[in-house]
């Protein structure tokens, strides 16, 4: 019997000593087209180098699978001096143990619908995509659901250091975006990623057709967010949506959407969660929104500016939406900055819509409004002040007003009242760049220390 296993483990880990290097281009290669390309067989370790050529449709949709530490590999040759260029896309179908690195691809038309699509698949590594999806209408960058509705739940997907642009003008019939997580995918993690000037939204997880397929453990960190265009449907930057369990948004910079980052309850249960932490989101309609009775949202650290003369004006620093049929509850806003640089009494703070009911502990956050007095409501009434706010709903029993003085890049100046006015929260031990949170943290995205000297120069 040992001597069959060790037969069957020489016999497989010669298959494994014996992969493959192939090449693809239009001249003396192994392989010259895509579809030359989809038609190959491959096997464990296997790897195919594109040469920096335009390969024309159809997409790139693999026929094999590999398997966890033994993927078969899509990437660019390591010779190129630009990217291949994959016209239509990478389309694999219910497969698993593949990683694409360093590959290109552009939207060819409506009915392409995305450029990167993952249909019922699992264990797949993208790295340093760049994907173009040339503002067609309704494209996705890439996107993550069950096969035809029915098959396997997608999961274990990685996405990093790479680039999205142009992805999903939006019409009354099409949506697009970055990158779409939905109907069960789960065990997601999106990093390192310029998602830029998209239409609808950046980056989202939501279960919007499958009700009964909760979208769980979707997480985006260390990501650049962010719209630029104006007169678009740019939805949200971020979105945790319906039927989300631990979706997390980490050290990320968002800005230029109606909602930066956003929680959505629509057509949820009480599962619903979703963490966001060491984010800067500014220049949005709303900076974090939290939709159609969401729950259990948790955000700490987060610093949530609006620079008058910004591409949206920002009407909400937090909005919590309410008006439906569950209780908003479980939600936590601690350790935040809330900054509008806007001085009519119609921009808020902080909102809480008619009819929501809420459970919130909201404290230890610093706001500011330029020009005018703060301005929270709850329903139809008004407060202008934090204590006439907090002696009305019992919220912010630590929380400040006052300008928290930051530098361009959202850090504190000395002196800023932010700085150490923070509680400890076990959940936040770094800040936005990495940096380890002080015994008494300073509130916003970043943490203030008096600096670090490096070869005779101090920085921060």
């Amino acid at each position: 019997m040992k001597k069959l296993l060790f037969s069957l483990m020489l016999l497989w880990w010669c298959g494994v000593c014996h992969a493959t290097v192939y090449h693809v281009c239009a001249g003396a290669c192994d392989y010259h087209t895509t579809t030359e390309v989809n038609a190959a067989t491959f096997t464990l370790d296997d790897v195919i180098y594109f040469k920096d050529e335009t390969f024309a449709a159809p997409a790139l949709i693999p026929k094999d699978s590999g398997m966890v530490g033994h993927e078969i590999i899509y990437a660019s040759d390591p010779t190129n001096a630009d990217y291949p260029i994959i016209v239509g896309g990478v389309k694999p179908n219910t497969k698993y143990g593949l990683k694409f690195i360093g590959l290109k691809t552009e939207a060819v038309d409506v009915a392409d619908n995305s450029t990167w699509s993952f249909h019922s698949c699992h264990d797949i590594t993208v790295v340093r995509p760049f994907i173009d999806c040339k503002n067609v209408l309704g494209n996705l960058g890439i996107q993550a659901f069950k096969s035809d509705g029915t098959g396997p739940s997608p999961y274990n997907i990685e996405i990093s250091y790479g680039t999205i642009q142009n992805c999903g003008v939006a019409s009354a019939s099409q949506n697009g975006g970055g990158i779409n997580f939905a109907s069960g995918t789960h065990d997601t993690w999106t990093h390192h990623m310029f998602i830029l000037d998209g239409f609808e939204t950046g980056w989202q997880a939501y279960d919007n057709t499958h009700l009964s397929d909760a979208v769980v453990n979707n997480w985006i960190t260390d990501s650049y967010v962010v719209n630029t265009l104006s007169g678009n449907g740019a939805r949200n930057g971020i979105n945790c949506g319906n039927n989300n369990i631990n979706c997390r948004a980490e050290r990320n910079f968002v800005s230029g959407y109606a909602a930066c980052l956003e929680e959505d309850g629509y057509n949820s249960s009480s599962a619903n969660s979703a963490t966001f932490i060491n984010n800067i989101a500014t220049d949005c309609q709303s900076l974090i929104l939290v939709a159609h009775d969401a729950q259990n949202l948790t955000a700490l650290h987060n610093t949530l500016v609006a620079k008058s003369g910004g591409l949206w004006t920002t009407f909400y620093g937090v909005l919590y939406q309410g008006g439906g049929t569950i209780p908003m509850l479980g939600h936590v806003f601690k350790n935040n900055i809330v900054k509008m640089e806007y001085s009519a009494s119609s921009y808020k703070l902080m909102e809480i819509g008619t009819g929501a009911n809420i459970g919130l502990d909201s404290d230890y956050n610093q706001y500011f409004r330029g020009g005018a007095a703060i301005t929270f409501q709850n329903g139809a009434t008004l407060y202008t002040s934090l204590a006439n706010w907090h002696n009305a709903t019992g919220y912010e029993e630590h929380s400040k007003v006052g300008d928290p003085n930051l530098d361009p890049n959202y850090y504190p100046y000395p002196g800023s009242p932010a700085i150490g006015a923070g509680t400890p929260l076990s959940q936040v031990l770094d800040d936005y760049y990495g940096k380890v949170r002080s015994s008494t943290p300073t509130i916003g995205a970043r943490e203030y220390s008096t600096g670090i000297t490096y070869n005779g120069v101090t920085i921060r």
